[in-house]
């Protein structure tokens, strides 16, 4: 892949994970929630799930979900139904998520659990198959072997995803020490469960 090709790559990548979307919602919310540090397995998992997607659109499977009505809208109406459950569970939450009676240590949890979250969240959204579907073959050069190229453009997107999504996280770990009150933790819940439920029900009734 020419430089050039790259850098233009490159900006296109920094246009998309510099948008805040599911991803980087979670991440906020495990960063107030479980800390910083632990909101790195949370990110981890939805760069797993990002290049899982990648690979299922690079082996053509994009193109045939984008051909299927059928499947688009059942994949479309899962992944939404997931996110609005995650809103739903977050706005009922009664107790503080992030700190517990004494408000001097955090809420455990086991850290696949974290990471599972960070997958299915990422997951959610079908349309990431047919984004990279149609992103990736714009900076292909087909004349040059594919595999190499494909590598450096998926790395390159996970690298800067992740970077992006701990990046969120680390600027809302800022607003912790303010969120040690119940009332204020409650609000927090309630707004980043609003925000779940809005992007799970935009997402079951977008259109492709």
């Amino acid at each position: 892949m020419a430089f050039e090709t790259w850098l233009m790559y490159l900006l296109a990548v920094l246009a998309v994970c510099i948008t805040p979307g599911p991803n980087i919602l979670l991440a906020m919310t495990h960063s107030v929630q479980y800390g910083l540090k632990r909101t790195s397995i949370t990110a981890l998992g939805c760069i797993t799930a990002t290049s899982s997607m990648a690979l299922i659109s690079a082996t053509g499977l994009g193109a045939l979900l984008l051909a299927s009505e059928n499947a688009f809208h059942l994949l479309k109406w899962m992944g939404g139904a997931y996110l609005f459950y995650m809103g739903i569970s977050l706005w009922l939450k009664k107790e503080s998520a992030f700190f517990d009676a004494t408000c001097n240590a955090r809420p455990a949890i086991r850290l696949r659990r974290l990471y599972a979250r960070g997958v299915m969240v990422s997951a959610s959204n079908p349309k990431a198959i047919i984004f990279f579907g149609a992103l990736f073959p714009l900076f292909i050069n087909p004349d040059a072997p594919l595999a190499p190229q494909f590598a450096i453009m998926l790395t390159t997107f996970l690298v800067f995803s992740y970077g992006f999504i701990m990046g969120y996280a680390a600027l809302t770990a800022k607003i912790t020490p303010y969120l040690r009150t119940r009332r204020a933790s409650k609000w927090f819940n309630r707004m980043s469960g609003s925000l779940f439920m809005g992007i799970g029900l935009a997402l079951a009734t977008s259109e492709k």
